[in-house]
């Protein structure tokens, strides 16, 4: 298909998902042009020269257009450049010259190698997205006004010290990035005396991403163990004060996700990130979670589901909305603190952990009835930002608990109200329900229901 000729005074261009081949030999001429538009056009393979001609071109889309294999050199007032699943190879080195180049979304560019150095010139970039780009081996080095960073399916195996100048990191992105073992730095083997953290000065970063990052060493402790047990104890006073270290750098976190990084211990100091919504811990190998998890009185999501080892949960913090420890199949015990407990709705599940013990169960049930009390009061206080919503809390088990005073077998029950019950003492109802799966592991379904 052939792209007709365009007017010269047109501002906005939108061809996004036709089968053109190429565009006009006029489009150098487009010197009001702001937006070019070309996503998904699936059959354009080069773009012409004479773009760098446009001086007022702002935002570049050509996500999508899988045969583009080269990109021309691009100058002016460029800020948004989308090239996300296309075919390059390499980004030119006068992508150095866009002052004002704040977005470059290079996402599944599977071709695409590395990013030339002149990327850390670029006075307002921004935002950086390689996720999906599996032929990056190395951390870019770019500039310190860097806002969010995602590095998802890389190869990259370590970050470089220059982190620590971008004072406005806000999000890095590093799951499945199977390669990647150093955060933020090996000190094994040296005489250390200072600890190296090129986190330090990232006091707002607020989104920590390390999914599925296998060779992760958590703040030196794994460091530490291979020097052998016995020098292990000798030091331990020391690697805890380098972990409480590194960890306090990140106290503005609000969500770290580090689930499936085959880790072997949570660091004590995890509890002086007080800043942190969420924590997701999932799909790994420790036993437990420190006691000082209490401290976190913001977690609101705590994610520990399929680790397989863990026995004990000691803590559960006050806020707590979502705890998700479906196929705990090892977990025990849990303990829970009913004072300063914040009354909200909530969604607990322990599905498949079957070897929870009944005080266990209690105790959950204590904390529950707790925060649903608490949250009646704010109810009743007519608090604008409180709404009435259902919680879930499901067990593992075999029966209902005697004090739901009208049972049944089958799939309904019959319940005879008193007169006047919709008074301002009622605080709603609580179902229970036994459900038999024919799967051992299924996901959106809950046997039970508070």
């Amino acid at each position: 298909m052939k792209c007709p000729e365009i007017a010269k005074n047109i501002v906005y261009l939108n061809l996004r998902g036709t089968a053109i081949e190429e565009l006009p030999k006029s489009t150098g001429h487009l010197s009001d042009l702001i937006t070019l538009d070309l996503k998904d056009c699936k059959r354009i393979s080069n773009l012409l020269e004479s773009i760098c001609l446009l001086k007022s071109l702002v935002t570049i889309n050509l996500s999508g257009c899988s045969d583009i294999t080269r990109i021309p050199n691009i100058s002016g007032k460029v800020r948004f450049l989308y090239l996300s699943e296309t075919a390059i190879e390499e980004i030119p080195s006068s992508i150095g010259s866009l002052p004002r180049l704040s977005c470059l979304d290079l996402t599944n560019c599977k071709r695409l190698k590395n990013l030339p150095c002149d990327v850390s010139k670029l006075a307002s970039f921004e935002k950086l997205i390689l996720s999906g780009c599996t032929r990056i081996t190395r951390f870019p080095e770019v500039s310190s006004n860097i806002k969010k960073s995602l590095l998802d399916g890389t190869k990259i195996e370590e970050i470089p010290s220059s982190i620590e100048y971008c004072f406005e990191l806000e999000e890095l992105g590093l799951q499945n990035c199977t390669r990647f073992h150093i955060l933020p730095s090996s000190f094994y083997g040296t005489a250390i005396r200072k600890v190296p953290s090129p986190m330090k000065n990232l006091s707002g970063l607020s989104i920590l991403q390390l999914r599925n990052c296998k060779n992760l060493k958590l703040s030196g402790v794994s460091i530490w163990e291979k020097l052998g047990v016995s020098t292990w104890e000798r030091l331990l006073p020391l690697s805890m004060a380098i972990a409480e270290f590194q960890w306090r750098d990140l106290r503005f976190l609000r969500k770290l996700y580090l689930n499936d990084c085959s880790i072997l211990n949570v660091p004590n100091a995890i509890g002086f990130l007080f800043s942190l919504e969420a924590l997701d811990l999932s799909g790994n190998l420790f036993s437990e979670i420190p006691q000082n998890i209490l401290q976190l009185e913001k977690l609101e999501y705590l994610g520990l589901r399929d680790c397989l080892q863990l026995r004990l949960i000691p803590a559960l913090p006050p806020r707590l909305t979502k705890l998700d420890a479906e196929n705990c199949i090892s977990l025990r015990s849990v303990t829970s603190k009913s004072t300063g407990v914040e009354g909200n709705i909530f969604e607990f599940l322990f599905t498949n952990c079957y070897q929870l013990n009944n005080l266990a169960k209690k105790r959950i049930m204590a904390y529950a009835l707790t925060k649903i009390h608490c949250y009646y009061k704010r109810l009743c206080n007519q608090i604008p930002s409180v709404v009435a919503r259902e919680s879930c809390l499901c067990f593992a088990g075999s029966e209902i608990s005697k004090w739901f005073s009208h049972q049944n077998v089958g799939f309904s029950t019959t319940i005879q109200l008193p007169s006047h019950w919709a008074n301002s003492e009622f605080l709603g109802f609580v179902l229970c329900s036994v459900i038999a799966f024919n799967k051992l592991h299924i996901d959106d379904w809950f046997p039970s229901e508070m």
